[in-house]
């Protein structure tokens, strides 16, 4: 759920042979900004879009996962829900 402190990090992965990893390194340095990394929504933004991945993703800590290429439209959609408006 939004608030007036959201904000939102698009993160371009590569996830290659060993996405978890990946995705835990990627997590591991947004939340490092303590206060301020947990308040921001991440969104993994990759190639890889099975069910397996997108679970991965989430269970990495992701919030969302999208896969490239990103439909504009659904982008849109996601950040209209999280960015406080």
């Amino acid at each position: 759920m939004p608030n007036e402190n959201s904000r939102v990090a698009l993160v371009q992965m590569q996830c290659g042979p060993e996405p978890e990893a990946n995705f835990a390194k990627a997590i591991a340095r947004v939340r490092e900004a303590g206060q301020q990394g947990a308040q921001i929504r991440l969104v993994a933004l990759t190639g890889w879009g099975q069910e397996g991945d997108r679970r991965r993703a989430m269970e990495a800590g992701f919030d969302y996962h999208l896969t490239k290429p990103v439909d504009p439209g659904m982008l849109n959609d996601l950040l209209a829900e999280v960015v406080p408006k």
